[in-house]
């Protein structure tokens, strides 16, 4: 779990800087194309890179850098136990977070199969299309199927296919699934939904050219646009034609288009990427991310100790040799040494030298009352005297 945490940590600062960056210099030119190809550079990055070796290796002389008293901690386990109860909630809620994220994400592709399977199939131009009875639903599409409600494909208009088509012919859905599982996985950083937000946009500016570009009239399609705002509802997995801000596509629209710039916008990915992995190759980014990633080998290597200690403790009572105590010449068993009265006891001698008789050693008592056996007991070995 701390190598997968790690990794979390690595991708997040690699997709907010390079997003940041992307938000900077792209957010406000028309060139679609270009704007979801960075969005899919910094995806890329942001699940890759810190699956690099070279990451590694650039955080090889990290460790030197960090406090001897950190050092220590990280290879001898010298976390103490309120250090493994921090380190089980955190543990505890980026998996709480993650499977709050996933459950939500099989909610609406429950939702999805469910107007996929209640609705009408049909095929146009040989495209997939569902015709779904709710009419409160606006048009979108996943994978190669358009799903339309009934009320906006009998009106026959033909914008609306064309929009939902060109996101079928630019595979817009697998972009959605990559930021969906990037956004589980990085739940906790806001800038990753952001970006998800951003590449929905992206989409409908996409689809939005697309159509213009196919000769339909553009005041017609942007009155179409306001007509199917009001009052619809968007799914969150498909890509629908109410899911971008409309003022901001009505001004993309009407943008003039820039492809030098945006190009040359595109390259400063490249330094962002630099920049990310220079933060990562930091002192202080290596030791954190060192410790998280160690931090569970210590913690299970600690407990694992643990539980190994206490096992070979139980081992060792089980295990552990019990001589044989003589009181007086009679054999007698440790809760009758136990019940004696110190003052009772003149001498106690340990045998130590191993006999075949008595394998696990001998202790010989000697009261100052003897019993019915009154002979010395001389002992092969040394004879501790224990004195009042």
């Amino acid at each position: 779990m701390g190598e997968m945490i790690s990794y979390s940590i690595k991708g997040a600062v690699l997709l907010s800087v390079m997003f940041a960056v992307y938000m900077l210099s792209m957010s406000r030119m028309k060139c679609a194309g270009l704007r979801r190809a960075a969005l899919l550079t910094i995806y890329t990055a942001a699940i890759m890179l810190p699956l690099f070796p070279g990451l590694s290796m650039l955080r090889e002389g990290a460790e030197a850098t960090l406090p001897q008293s950190v050092t220590t901690t990280m290879h001898y386990g010298g976390f103490t136990g309120n250090s493994y109860h921090l380190y089980d909630i955190v543990v505890g809620i980026a998996i709480a977070g993650i499977a709050v994220s996933a459950a939500y994400f099989m909610v609406c592709a429950a939702v999805m199969s469910f107007y996929h399977f209640n609705s009408q199939k049909k095929t146009i131009n040989g495209m997939n299309v569902r015709v779904m009875d709710n009419a409160q639903i606006s048009p979108f599409c996943f994978g190669r199927t358009i799903y339309i409600s009934r009320e906006d494909f009998n009106k026959g208009d033909a914008m609306i296919l064309s929009h939902e088509m060109s996101h079928a012919r630019h595979f817009h859905f697998i972009d959605l699934i990559i930021g969906r599982v990037v956004a589980i996985m990085q739940w906790w950083n806001p800038l990753a939904w952001m970006m998800m937000k951003e590449l929905h946009q992206v989409h409908e500016f996409q689809a939005d050219e697309d159509v213009i570009g196919n000769g339909f009239d553009a005041t017609k399609y942007q009155y179409m646009l306001v007509a199917m705002a009001v009052g619809r509802s968007n799914l969150p997995l498909g890509s629908s034609m109410g899911h971008s801000r409309l003022k901001n596509r009505l001004k993309m629209i009407n943008r003039e288009e820039s492809p030098k710039a945006a190009r040359i916008s595109l390259l400063l990915m490249i330094p962002a990427v630099v920049l990310s992995c220079s933060l990562l190759a930091s002192d202080a980014f290596a030791g954190m991310l060192d410790s998280v990633s160690n931090t569970e080998n210590i913690f299970f290597t600690n407990h694992e100790g643990t539980d190994s200690i206490q096992n070979t403790a139980s081992q060792n009572e089980e295990t552990e040799k019990t001589p044989v105590i003589m009181i007086d010449g009679k054999k007698s068993s440790y809760n009758e040494l136990q019940a004696i009265q110190m003052d009772r006891i003149k001498n106690i001698s340990v045998i130590k030298t191993a006999m075949p008789e008595y394998p696990d050693g001998l202790v010989v008592v000697e009261l100052k009352k003897p019993g019915e056996i009154t002979d010395n007991n001389e002992s092969s070995g040394d004879k501790i005297s224990i004195h009042n």
